[in-house]
């Protein structure tokens, strides 16, 4: 029975960690590895300190992140980063590799294969809710969840109602410590700029990283470089993001054309913004980027003005 018991346990923390994954070579050197603490809201509304590692360049913008998540009031009861492992079901390298990669609220946030239909979430739909309710806190508990209070709230917060069957894949329903694009937003202007959650398959809402390319390439250099290639990625985004604010205010086509014009001046490289590889073409992206702002600005003022005659 204890074997059983053990297997059991076992068996959930691998998918409570996203699914099944497989380890990976390294593929970025161990002392680029390292731990942050952050603090975060419990379910129970008490706070605690978790501990990430994370890659060495980007501790100061994951800090930032759960700072403005704190600031939210945003609960979490589980965050990961590193974890040297491929991708679900593949051969590539996941981002968790490079400590690009954060998943909060496994079970709010679930790892779901559209394809197929299936979700990484456990226990899968029971009739026995009681039996429910003990999978989920044998995971938490496996996890490292001591605290009692926090684990009676955090399966309160799991658990959905009895005859809701959809554990978490209906978006459009609102739920503490669910990833949101308001959260998405926070995780971008801060470097982390992908979330799983707007892709089509697999939708991965727990899941938010950096471009691929880019944590390949600091992978690559050192520290120090990092650093600079980090900060230009940071400026970059910090434009692109004002930029993409402006350009709802064009019409569609030129808004359109404007945005595919901007990315390239940026190198744009399947969602790595590769300018920020050196100094001198960051400066060319954002220089246009700037210039293209002032531009907007300048329709803007333009368009008030004709409308301030007409109504005159």
């Amino acid at each position: 029975m204890k074997f059983i018991v053990k297997f059991v346990l076992f068996i959930l923390i691998a998918v409570f960690s996203s699914a099944c994954h497989k380890e990976a070579s390294l593929v970025i050197d161990a002392n680029r590895i390292v731990d942050v603490d952050v603090e975060c809201h419990t379910f129970d509304g008490s706070t605690k300190t978790i501990q990430l590692k994370v890659l060495d360049v980007t501790i100061d913008s994951v800090k930032k992140i759960f700072s403005e998540l704190f600031k939210n009031n945003f609960p979490i009861y589980d965050a990961c980063c590193y974890e040297n492992r491929n991708i679900v079901n593949g051969a590539t390298s996941s981002l968790h590799a490079y400590g690009a990669a954060i998943d909060i609220n496994g079970y709010i946030n679930p790892y779901y294969n559209v394809q197929r239909g299936t979700s990484s979430i456990l226990p899968k739909r029971f009739v026995n809710r009681t039996k429910d309710e003990k999978e989920i806190r044998a995971a938490l508990e496996a996890r490292g969840m001591v605290d009692e209070s926090e684990a009676r709230f955090t399966v309160s917060a799991i658990m959905q109602e009895p005859d809701s069957d959809d554990w978490y894949i209906n978006r459009e329903i609102s739920r503490r410590g669910m990833i949101t694009p308001r959260e998405a937003k926070i995780f971008e202007k801060y470097g982390f700029t992908i979330w799983g959650g707007v892709w089509r398959q697999p939708m991965d809402f727990m899941h938010l990283q950096i471009p691929r390319k880019l944590a390949e390439n600091l992978a690559s250099v050192s520290k120090e470089e990092g650093d600079i290639i980090w900060a230009n990625h940071l400026l970059i985004i910090k434009w692109h993001i004002i930029l993409k604010k402006k350009l709802v205010n064009m019409k569609k086509e030129e808004g359109e054309a404007m945005l595919k014009d901007h990315l390239s001046k940026c190198q744009y490289d399947g969602y790595y913004l590769a300018a920020a590889d050196k100094k001198e073409t960051t400066a060319i992206c954002v220089k246009d980027c700037r210039r293209k702002i002032s531009y907007i600005n300048a329709v803007l003022r333009r368009n008030d003005r004709y409308k301030n005659r007409i109504h005159n």
